[in-house]
């Protein structure tokens, strides 16, 4: 892109010659291929970001319950 926010036409012309070789692409073909390319990298991402949590969640439960059993032991000991 340039300065303005306009596809630089280096980039343009060499996505036609690539992809639109025969015919140009309709605006639901272009938006087809853009989720084809962008699609995976967000489910890849966002898989990503779910397993992270579950960690994370199974991480917090697991201190939870070893402070539990700390604080069992140390009322324990505070009977003895």
């Amino acid at each position: 892109m340039d300065d303005f926010g306009a596809i630089d036409s280096d980039l343009k012309a060499r996505f036609r010659q690539k992809y639109e070789q025969k015919k140009r692409l309709t605006n639901q073909e272009q938006g087809d291929w853009v989720k084809s390319i962008l699609v995976p990298q967000i489910d890849d991402w966002s898989a990503k970001r779910a397993r992270k949590a579950s960690i994370l969640m199974a991480t917090t439960e697991a201190h939870s319950k070893a402070n539990k059993v700390v604080d069992a032991a140390r009322q324990f000991m505070k009977k003895s």
